[in-house]
């Protein structure tokens, strides 16, 4: 940024942030790339209705969009996953695990081809998924996959990938980010926290060891600006 003014909002915020003291760090698309981060995650809620000991056995994963110049120890880190399941599974059935993988959401948006019949849908058999956490529409389009599955697709994105025969599932853009971080990155950050604060206290006199992890609060107001409402919900005062 050239400037910060009150008049945007977003850098508003960032200068409310620096008046109290406050620093920011995000890590949102190192997350993204990480091995065993966000794509990774996505990656299992495809098949979260198979028992954890034989989950990964049943689908083989490669990145779409590798990381040059890996650090040690994040080999096979990159952009966007693709999933190649060793037996196809009912597009229904995958579009079940990822409501219930990403928190029980109200609804996704899906596309599938025009030419499948009404009642036919959820039994489209797919083969291959390519992922990709927040908005996929640059890094998935022209994947040789039976399914794009990502927070959000433009809708020309869409329509040309179910013209290539291609099956979408969206589920707006953080909705595939936010519950990892309550679910497996604040554990992670608690537990390094408090292993590299002993580190540096084993090296520092002046600095004293922690009793126990750091506590990392999750905000409860933060949410996808989005919501998917029913009827029902309306005229019930529920919305």
């Amino acid at each position: 940024m050239k400037a910060l003014t009150l008049q945007n909002s977003q850098q508003s915020t960032l200068l409310r942030l620096a008046q109290e003291g406050i620093s920011v760090y995000s890590p949102h698309t190192a997350v993204d790339a990480a091995p065993e981060g966000v794509n990774d995650w996505l990656a299992d809620t495809l098949t979260r209705d198979i028992d954890p000991m034989t989950r990964r056995a049943s689908q083989v994963r490669s990145v779409i969009h590798p990381v040059k110049e890996i650090p040690e120890g994040f080999e096979g880190a990159g952009y966007g996953r693709i999933v190649r399941f060793e037996q196809p599974r009912m597009l229904g059935d995958i579009a079940q695990c990822i409501r219930r993988g990403l928190g029980e959401l109200s609804g996704l948006s899906i596309a599938v081809p025009q030419t499948v019949p009404v009642g036919q849908k959820n039994q489209i058999q797919i083969s291959s998924v390519g992922l990709c956490a927040g908005s996929g529409g640059s890094m998935l389009g022209g994947l040789d996959v039976d399914l794009l599955f990502t927070g959000e697709l433009s809708h020309h994105e869409a329509l040309a990938a179910i013209e290539q025969g291609k099956c979408v599932i969206t589920a707006f853009h953080s909705n595939t980010e936010r519950l990892f971080l309550r679910n497996v990155l604040q554990e992670q950050l608690a537990q390094e926290i408090w292993t590299e604060f002993h580190k540096l206290s084993a090296t520092l006199a002046s600095v004293e060891g922690l009793s126990q992890k750091p506590e990392i609060a999750i905000s409860e107001a933060d949410r996808d600006p989005f919501e998917s409402i029913s009827e029902e919900m309306v005229d019930g005062g529920q919305w």
